[in-house]
């Protein structure tokens, strides 16, 4: 299997997608990572007794969009996991895929060289 014409390419552009995945996960991190931020700054009121409808629906709001802030990092911390296992295993195969191509002999069958 680690033979074929066809896998350094294969891994070449599964090589291309783990780092556009990262890069991915990366913006995406610091996308919602400024958004939380922003969230977290806006002042909260100290008093709610006398506070109407309004305004308590928009401090809901403000707490609702903090935790999609927060899941939306953790997608992105998928995406950037993703990205590195692929990137990996990537690695690890093409490591594996022998230097020259192998010997045909006679019979169109494949020689197994033994190296020590």
């Amino acid at each position: 299997m680690l033979r074929s014409p066809l896998l350094p390419r294969l891994l070449l552009i599964a090589g291309v997608i783990a780092l556009l995945l990262m890069l991915l996960g990366v913006y995406q991190f610091v996308t919602a990572t400024n958004r939380y931020n922003e969230l977290s700054a806006l002042p909260a009121p100290t008093d709610l007794t006398n506070s109407n409808q309004a305004q308590l629906m928009v401090l809901a709001q403000i707490a609702l969009d903090k935790t999609a802030a927060e899941n939306a990092r953790g997608t992105a911390i998928v995406l950037i996991g993703a990205g590195v296992v692929l990137l990996g295993a990537a690695a690890f195969i093409f490591a594996r895929i022998p230097d020259t191509p192998p010997a045909a002999s006679s019979t169109g069958s494949v020689e197994r060289v033994q190296t020590r």
